[in-house]
């Protein structure tokens, strides 16, 4: 991803909004808030030294062997296992590889911090943000002097921790002007995606979740203080601050959550819409059961070389089946991530839903029947924007009385509580062979 093009891409955002408006003078603040792990390495004016990269890049385990070689506490103190989808080892990685690079190199920015410092000049960056490098110290909340030394780098190398909600500063005037609004708007610290997402859900208690569903989907449950015990970091669980003070969440997640329906629709039904899709999905199980690690598995393995399966095809198997089958899947995999949350202390009696996925009834449904909870769909998609927004507010309480809004609670049905019970424990055996390929 070049970084100058997901700039311009950000300017195109922000200038088509301020165009919704009726004065673009009104545009007070902007938050800015991103998915992790990804950087860029820049030079002092922010110039971008070579691409972003990404956290899907597959390199840096080599670099993973070493911090867990001379730093063996280091997930005690990051709040996660190391693992390549992580900055810190790709960080390592791309040194090792182009040693130039440190001529020329003043940070290494993840992409809100990029962000961020092209639109106001300051290098800041939330602390759950930080947290995705596997540099930082989750329980003094800064970076960790101790990891960094493994890597030969020092806090210099990466944006000042703040809380979310803080004010970096005042848009650069040059910014502003080609932008189109007014030179005093404000450049707010947004938090990662998936914290954005669970504020935007009103998820800001110990004891709430929230589930979002997009490409990926990420179960994010809140629990009041840090875990950090190796029956959590061993799971590939990580402790993350949240925007409320002394409150912190984790990240229970399926990396083939919107993208695997996506694939069906691609392959097996092109021109379809997902309303289409759901109309036509059977109202009953099938004896199919699919695990979803189409794309490697998220936790509690994280395992990139994860590989999905579908059993019980028969001649008489239709493509809504299969369809069905999938949403099935993913729900299970949730369920599964919340039995292994549960068995380090992390529960919670119900769901707030959002993403894409939460327009589907069907799936929400299936949602509320196999992990026997409510499911309280929210009023619209994109609730990451919403916890943005919430965060220009000066109170988050009040923000969450204004902004979230909830559509009525979908209730297990009891009469499948038996059938999915059943189908849970198949589908936690097959899941097993697949895993211990």
């Amino acid at each position: 991803m070049n970084a100058d093009d997901l700039f311009s891409y950000v300017c195109e955002v922000i200038s088509g909004c301020a165009k919704q408006i009726e004065s673009n003078e009104e545009v007070a603040s902007i938050t800015v808030s991103s998915f992790g792990e990804s950087f860029v390495p820049v030079r002092r004016d922010g110039s971008a030294i070579t691409d972003f990269v990404i956290y899907t890049e597959v390199w840096g385990e080599r670099e993973v062997e070493r911090l867990l070689r001379e730093a063996p506490d280091i997930g005690q103190i990051a709040g996660a296992k190391p693992n390549s989808l992580y900055a810190l080892p790709k960080i390592m990685s791309l040194i090792r590889k182009r040693p130039e690079i440190e001529n020329e190199l003043w940070k290494f920015l993840q992409v809100a911090d990029y962000v961020v410092y092209r639109l106001c000049g300051e290098a800041v960056i939330d602390h759950s943000l930080a947290c995705r490098a596997l540099a930082y110290d989750v329980t003094n909340k800064c970076w960790s002097e101790k990891i960094l030394n493994v890597a030969g780098l020092d806090a210099g190398h990466f944006s000042k921790p703040v809380d979310a909600g803080t004010v970096a500063g005042e848009i650069r005037s040059s910014v502003a002007d080609t932008l189109g609004i007014s030179r005093k708007t404000k450049i707010i610290i947004g938090p990662h995606d998936q914290v954005a997402m669970a504020l935007g859900a009103g998820v800001l208690k110990a004891g709430e979740a929230a589930v979002g569903t997009g490409s990926v989907e990420c179960i994010t449950p809140m629990f009041d203080a840090p875990r950090l015990g190796m029956d959590f970091i061993d799971r590939n669980f990580a402790c993350i601050p949240h925007v409320v003070p002394d409150i912190y969440t984790t990240y229970a997640f399926t990396i083939s959550g919107g993208s695997l329906l996506s694939w069906y629709r691609n392959c097996f039904t092109p021109g379809q819409t997902y309303s289409q899709l759901n109309e036509s999905c059977p109202r009953e199980s099938s004896g199919l059961i699919v695990v979803p690690h189409f794309s490697g598995s998220g936790t509690p393995e994280l395992d990139r070389l994860a590989v999905g399966k579908i059993t019980g095809l028969t001649l008489s198997t239709t493509l809504p089946d299969i369809y069905r089958a999938i949403l099935e899947g993913l729900c299970f995999e949730l369920r599964y991530n919340r039995d292994q949350l549960a068995q380090c202390g992390i529960e919670f009696s119900s769901l707030r839903a959002t993403g894409g996925g939460a327009r589907s009834d069907i799936w929400i449904q299936l949602k509320a029947d196999i992990l026997g909870i409510p499911v309280v769909p929210l009023a619209y998609a994109h609730a990451g924007v919403t916890g943005c927004a919430m965060l220009a507010a000066d109170s988050l309480d009040e923000a969450v009385k204004t902004f979230v809004k909830v559509k009525e609670p979908v209730y297990p049905n009891p009469s499948l509580f038996g059938y999915y019970n059943d189908k849970y424990e198949q589908y936690k055996e097959l899941r097993t062979v697949v895993n211990n390929r």
